[in-house]
């Protein structure tokens, strides 16, 4: 639903205890979501899906300004039918893919896989409420799916050098501070994943966008 933006603001929402912005939160991603219909196949362990979905990411070339565009012509794609419906959910493929999500962004800077490191926060936030957790799973993987088929793979020798990590005090006095609202849920997504535990690649991520 809009490169995720619903998912992503009914979680704000859902956080902040604001009614009125859960309401419009919820029609924005009733009103723009899309199917990204996935096709069955022999299951997948998920580092031999994360690998084969990284070597397919060259062959397609999507066009377009918005993710969203983006997103629904990769759906179209071979790699999509091959990939898309081969990731069994399990307990912890959330917590893998948000961390693949964040490792990408901490290397490259991508602006789709930015929407990728909040919108896995923001499904982790929503997960109490959702009766049926496989159905979900299966959905976000598809999403995924479209949303890294959709965009280049790094190129390491052209990757952009990391910026030196700043601490996190620092990061979030500086997300405050100003007004690019991807960068500030950028770093606040994180925060709340990955700075209980000290992770390396959520500092480094939250980083790149601010010093972007």
């Amino acid at each position: 639903a809009a490169a995720f933006h619903g998912l992503i603001r009914t979680a704000h929402a859902v956080e902040s205890g604001h009614r009125g912005e859960l309401a419009s939160a919820l029609a924005q991603w009733a009103s723009r979501w899309q199917p990204t219909p996935a096709v069955p196949g022999p299951a997948l362990a998920f580092d031999d899906w994360s690998a084969r979905l990284a070597s397919r990411r060259g062959e397609f070339n999507a066009v377009g300004r918005l993710i969203q565009a983006r997103m629904v012509a990769a759906a179209g794609s071979a790699a999509f039918r091959d990939l898309a419906g081969r990731l069994a959910p399990q307990a912890d493929t959330l917590d893998r893919l948000n961390d693949l999500a964040v490792a990408e962004y901490a290397r490259g800077g991508n602006f789709t896989v930015l929407h990728l490191c909040t919108a896995g926060r923001a499904a982790r936030v929503l997960m109490p409420w959702v009766d049926d957790a496989a159905a979900a799973g299966r959905e976000l993987i598809g999403a995924w799916t479209a949303a890294l088929l959709s965009t280049p793979p790094i190129v390491e020798p052209a990757a952009v050098a990391a910026p030196a990590p700043l601490p996190w005090p620092e990061l979030r006095r500086r997300a405050i501070a100003q007004d690019d609202e991807h960068v500030i849920k950028l770093v606040h997504a994180c925060g709340e994943l990955g700075a209980a535990a000290g992770s390396a690649p959520h500092l480094a991520a939250a980083t790149r966008a601010i010093v972007a």
